[in-house]
């Protein structure tokens, strides 16, 4: 697999279509930046790390409550967006958040704009 961001994206949103089941994806640092932040602003119920067959896994337990209704992909492997903060929109006017890999680690669209840095843009999420 090449792109396991776009996993992540695929299977959070299949999980939150089937309203809320699991979620397990590989241990890896993005996907655990990612996970913690989603946590954070109450996308996700709870993270558990556990191995099985000698590899790691991280579990994700979406908010039983269908507070996930959409994710999508922004930059791409064959496409890598960057903005600056003040290129930076409100997703759905404020009601989504879009996730920015930053020189200060995965920060929110709001929090980019606060602490005036920019970014490649690496997903939305309302």
């Amino acid at each position: 697999m090449t792109d396991t961001l776009s996993d992540l994206v695929v299977r959070l949103k299949n999980a939150a279509m089937q309203g809320g089941l699991p979620v397990e994806l590989p241990l890896t640092r993005l996907h655990e930046s990612v996970a913690e932040l989603l946590q954070k602003l109450g996308y996700v119920q709870n993270v558990r790390v556990f191995k099985a067959g000698g590899e790691s896994f991280k579990r994700l337990h979406l908010e039983p409550t269908p507070k996930l209704t959409d994710i999508r992909r922004i930059s791409k492997p064959g496409r890598r967006i960057y903005k600056g903060y003040a290129e930076l929109n409100p997703v759905l006017g404020g009601i989504g958040v879009a996730i920015i890999s930053s020189p200060k680690g995965l920060v929110t669209d709001r929090a980019a704009r606060k602490f005036k840095i920019g970014g490649e843009v690496l997903m939305e999420v309302w």
